[in-house]
């Protein structure tokens, strides 16, 4: 992520500040939605339901679902170009495949498969196991950059060094950060805290999960920022420009390599609980070998297609993001107005509480979409019919730089339950209560 900050031409300064934008941004979001899950103890497009309605939640849930399997193919092909290095050097700014013929390829396809299939065996076993795996591997992952910049000649000061480049494009960085990050994770927050007591502080939940999330890619990015400076100009092989020795070039692999395989851990377990949440009744064990293959298949697709992950992600990121945001903002915002537990049963069945369909909800994610559609720009093949509104606009440059669509759609998809959802929430936990008072009526009744 740091060096994707360098890469885009901002300053140090400029880049760290869209980092801890993005970031703190998203780990707030996240933290909503490990509040909840604390709340429930169910998966996070479960408890959705009760934002758009038991079956409504299927048009942003298979949305959402979509563009995490597609990111999760992106990452796997991200994985291999980041090694690239490694198995005859393709570089990290050109195309990751010259040759499908070439002896690159009789490397890459095992990696490949390799850094796969480990984070869908890890899956397999649950969430426990599972968040437990991530924290181990991402506390190695941090090593790599670490090892490096203790290798390397930069300078801390730089940090804090502001050059006068466009504060525009530190908050467009921030944004789509926050796309990548909060969008992407917040509809897998309640997913690794569904099994922590419900009777736990929620302020501690908030807390910790905050904390959990943001500190390791604050840390690590503030020194991807620092080691750009080394490789933005130079070099076109990321690892052979940061590792100066033989060894170091052993070690910065294999972590980055533990690196992507904690990621990836994090998608496809996620993805599997949102597939269960949107109703896909399918046995966890067997979904996540199915989720493994898919994934596998869209990174190869791409692979074979001598695409570059990098250029997809900058293509894509803006589009996908309206939608994630317009989905986060919706739920988090109806998560922050709830204050008790959601009733489990009526998260089922489309006659209770939460009925079959939340049209207001559902037109604002919509609006939400189509708003932040209007005001985002995209170089990517079908999408370039988005920014509708930025053509007519005076300014449209500044619009294009901006990116401001994110926010819009995040800000709509908020501001209508605050707005219009206040009083059929409080109904709702009006109507639960009376039913928790009401189950033990009969515990004293002679039969």
């Amino acid at each position: 992520l740091g060096f994707l900050l360098g890469q885009l031409g901002l300053h140090q300064l400029q880049a760290f500040l869209a980092l801890a934008l993005g970031v703190l941004a998203s780990g707030v979001v996240v933290a909503v939605g490990a509040v909840a899950g604390k709340r429930s103890g169910l998966p996070t497009l479960t408890l959705s339901r009760a934002t758009f309605g038991v079956f409504g939640n299927l048009i942003p849930g298979i949305a959402v679902s979509v563009i995490k399997l597609v990111a999760l193919a992106v990452f796997g092909l991200a994985a291999l170009q980041l090694l690239d290095g490694h198995l005859f050097s393709i570089g990290f700014k050109r195309q990751l495949l010259v040759s499908t013929s070439s002896p690159y390829l009789v490397w890459a396809l095992p990696v490949l498969a390799s850094l796969i299939a480990v984070p869908a065996i890890i899956s397999i076993f649950g969430n426990r196991i599972t968040y437990r795996a991530q924290q181990v591997l991402a506390l190695i992952g941090l090593a790599s950059p670490l090892l490096v910049i203790g290798q390397s000649n930069v300078n801390i000061s730089n940090l804090f060094t502001n050059q006068n480049e466009s504060w525009w494009l530190v908050i467009s960085a921030g944004l789509g950060i926050f796309a990548a990050l909060g969008g992407l994770w917040s509809n897998a927050a309640a997913d690794f805290s569904q099994d922590v007591s419900s009777t736990s502080s929620g302020f501690k939940v908030f807390g910790f999960a905050f904390l959990g999330f943001t500190l390791l890619p604050l840390v690590s990015g503030s020194l991807g920022i620092l080691l750009a400076q080394n490789v933005k100009t130079s070099g076109l092989n990321l690892v052979s420009e940061l590792a100066k020795s033989q060894w170091m070039t052993t070690v910065v692999c294999g972590l980055l390599t533990v690196s992507a395989i904690a990621l990836l851990l994090s998608g496809i377990s996620s993805l599997v609980s949102a597939l269960n949440g949107i109703g896909l009744r399918v046995e966890r064990r067997t979904l996540t070998v199915v989720v493994a293959v898919l994934v596998l298949a869209g990174s190869l697709a791409l692979f074979v297609n001598k695409h570059s992950a990098w250029a997809l992600i900058g293509d894509y990121l803006a589009v996908a993001g309206v939608i994630l945001l317009g989905w986060t903002g919706s739920f988090v915002s109806e998560v922050l107005i709830r204050r008790i537990a959601y009733h489990e049963v009526s998260l089922q069945r489309s006659y209770g509480i939460y009925k079959s369909f939340n049209w207001v909800n559902l037109t604002g994610f919509l609006v939400s979409v189509a708003v932040g559609l209007g005001f985002v720009t995209s170089g990517g093949a079908g999408v370039a019919w988005v920014g509708y509104f930025i053509r007519v606009l005076p300014t449209a440059s500044f619009w294009q730089q901006a990116q401001l669509g994110l926010a819009f759609s995040f800000l709509i998809s908020a501001l209508v339950p605050v707005a219009f959802g206040i009083s059929r929430i409080k109904r709702q936990e009006a109507e639960v209560l009376a039913i928790e008072n009401r189950r033990n009526d009969l515990n004293n009744v002679p039969f």
